[in-house]
């Protein structure tokens, strides 16, 4: 290799031998493909707790509800300590909601009464509570023996009230493009131009602006020249991307001005201008995944493109934003998310009825069989669709 092919195009150093493959499209959002000789060490390092990070984070609720995997494999984030209504939850990767109770274990002691009060979320806990309460009173008691606690504990639980209580409503504000989630957007699209084109071509000072941009800060301003928003409609790309793309684009104008454009979910774009003049004149490339299968992408080169080039390179009014338009390009992610939690939420209960009811896999279904399943299905699904606590007894 030449010595300019194994040179940082953004800090102009050598690439060592140790540094590690670079996704071109986030790991987070689906991205499979990577380079090894664009990035060195410590500017990949730079990025990803930088604004690699704050892409990541700004797509964490749609990769969560949705379930969709990062491009190595790894499973969704869990989002925590969410408040909706004075409640206090987590919602686990495909929206599996685990309520968190403020004040789940209360012991009041006066001098005749100790009174125990447990508010949680599940049998399960309700008995851990319980358990470390009875331990906690009769160590105090002086009576710490096994037969004590059992005592003690099986008090506790004797007037326990049970109800079935809907999932909280889940509200939340999709931050597109916020941190430096948008630096990270234009390192990638030199990345991408940077395997199109090689390593000299970018390390020319015409590229020194869009260079320095990736490390701004969040709060510094963004040269309108530089980044123009886009919430216009996507055109249709092949079936076999989906509903909801996540694409990086590149490319050059006949002046050879050189532009790179960043699509979330096939709902907002980001367009940066790279540079003003002197690259290879119309040229491009395409990187193009889908999110609800990350193992379907494609990599394309001049005369393939996915994506009209003269709808990437015109020009048009950024503000005001088309609102109405990105919330229908959504859409189609929020209805999966909603057919799948309410899929995995229904396969709960079932598989956890057939247990109540005393079921095994092939076992022959009785009348009291489906007595005990209607039993233990009704009040979960009244507390769904009334969303109101049902009381079930114990």
């Amino acid at each position: 290799m030449t010595p300019a092919a194994l040179t940082c195009i953004l800090c102009k150093e050598a690439i060592g031998a140790e540094t590690k493959p670079e996704h071109i499209l986030l790991n987070a959002l689906g991205g499979r493909m990577t380079v090894r000789t664009v990035l060195c060490s410590t500017c990949n390092h730079r990025a990803g707790i930088g604004p690699d990070n704050n892409l990541a984070e700004s797509v964490s609720f749609i990769r969560n509800v949705c379930g969709f995997a990062a491009g190595d494999g790894d499973s969704p984030p869990a989002i925590l300590g969410l408040q909706t209504d004075g409640q206090r939850f987590d919602i686990l990767p495909g929206m599996d909601v685990r309520m968190r109770p403020e004040n789940p274990l209360q012991i009041t002691v006066t001098d005749d009464l100790i009174d125990v009060e447990i508010s949680v979320y599940s049998d399960a806990q309700a008995e851990k509570m319980a358990e470390g309460a009875a331990k906690s009173i009769a160590k105090k008691a002086g009576k710490d023996t096994a037969e004590v606690v059992a005592i003690i504990k099986a008090e506790i639980l004797k007037d326990q009230k049970s109800s079935i209580v809907p999932a909280p409503s889940i509200s939340r504000q999709l931050a597109f493009g916020t941190g430096r989630s948008q630096q990270a957007m234009a390192k990638a699209c030199l990345v991408l131009l940077t395997k199109r084109l090689g390593n000299s071509e970018v390390l020319d000072p015409r590229y020194d602006d869009a260079r320095a941009f990736v490390f701004t800060d969040a709060d510094e301003k963004i040269k309108p020249a530089l980044v123009t928003l886009d919430t216009r409609i996507l055109p249709k790309l092949e079936q076999k991307f989906g509903s909801n793309p996540n694409l990086i684009w590149v490319g050059s104008d006949t002046n050879g001005a050189v532009f790179g454009y960043y699509r979330l979910y096939g709902a907002i774009g980001w367009k940066f201008k790279l540079c003003d003049a002197g690259a290879p004149a119309s040229i491009f490339a395409c990187l193009v995944s889908n999110p609800f299968h990350n193992a379907t992408w494609e990599y394309y080169e001049d005369g393939q493109s996915p994506l009209p080039c003269q709808w990437v390179l015109e020009e048009w009014e950024p503000f005001p934003p088309n609102h109405e338009a990105v919330t229908l390009a959504l859409a189609p992610l929020m209805e999966f998310a909603r057919s799948q939690s309410q899929l995995s939420a229904s396969k709960r209960w079932v598989e956890e009825a057939f247990i109540a009811a005393g079921l095994s896999e092939g076992d022959m279904i009785a009348e009291e069989h489906v007595q005990a399943i209607t039993a233990y299905l009704t009040p979960r699904m009244l507390a769904t669709l009334l969303r109101k606590p049902i009381p079930v007894e114990d």
